[in-house]
């Protein structure tokens, strides 16, 4: 049976631990220029690029998995996709991963989804919605949106869907540690998300970039791009929705 190369995306931490770790058992070798590291162990290879992604032979998965950080408790986070586009539907999705869960799918390749394509982000999306304590993913029509834009910005409407998914995936998931979401505008966030926050007695992360750092949010994404990337195949893309004006 033909071995397969795995790869994942770890933390700056994470990344130090992984190299003294491999080190310690194998034989460093000379590392390219986009390399951090390259180590050979038998005869399978882990190689750590500057980006942080790390590749390796699947039989050092076990060595891998053990230099991450198991969080300490859940997470629910929330992504859309859709927003920055001129047609089509807005899909916002929420998913909550228990420590287990976001470490099964860190191993599995769990990335935002800007960076997957096709048959990886379907397969990653299956896996999220097997995987995951609980998910919601809520699609907005081209025509829903155009009619109810004009009652605020886009923004603010996004947060409400965002406290709308959040919600409902927190009535299905266990205690939440945190809830993170990308802050595409902290203030709108802040106003839709605080009282939820307190509710479920969770820590609020607003950050942008959050996909980088919590990978509830980057299951999200997956979610969410899956969904409206089946939505546009069907022919859901409707007319013009998004003016010339800034949100």
């Amino acid at each position: 049976m033909r071995r397969r190369q795995l790869s994942v995306r770890l933390s700056e931490r994470e990344i130090k631990a992984l190299i003294s770790s491999a080190s310690a058992v194998g034989s460093p070798e000379e590392a390219g220029p986009h390399e951090l590291a390259r180590i050979r162990i038998g005869d399978r290879l882990l190689v750590v690029y500057r980006t942080g992604k790390v590749v390796f032979h699947e039989g050092l998965r076990g060595l891998v998995r053990s230099v991450m950080e198991r969080p300490s408790g859940a997470s629910l986070g929330s992504d859309e996709a859709g927003k920055g586009e001129l047609t089509g539907p807005i899909v916002v999705a929420a998913v909550a991963l228990g420590p287990e869960s976001t470490l099964d799918l860190r191993m599995a390749g769990l990335d935002d989804s800007k960076r997957l394509r096709g048959t990886r982000l379907r397969e990653l999306a299956s896996l999220i919605r097997r995987r995951a304590e609980s998910f919601c993913v809520l699609s907005i029509s081209p025509e829903r949106i155009a009619s109810i834009w004009s009652r605020g910005s886009l923004n603010r409407l996004l947060a409400g869907w965002h406290r709308r998914v959040l919600e409902r995936a927190a009535s299905s998931a266990g205690e939440v540690e945190t809830i993170c979401v990308d802050s595409f505008d902290r203030r709108a966030l802040s106003e839709a998300l605080s009282d939820l926050a307190r509710s479920l007695r969770a820590r609020l992360i607003l950050s942008h970039g959050a996909e980088e750092v919590c990978p509830s949010v980057a299951a999200a994404s997956v979610l969410a791009r899956s969904e409206r990337d089946l939505l546009v195949e069907a022919g859901i893309t409707g007319g013009k929705w998004r003016s010339s004006r800034r949100p």
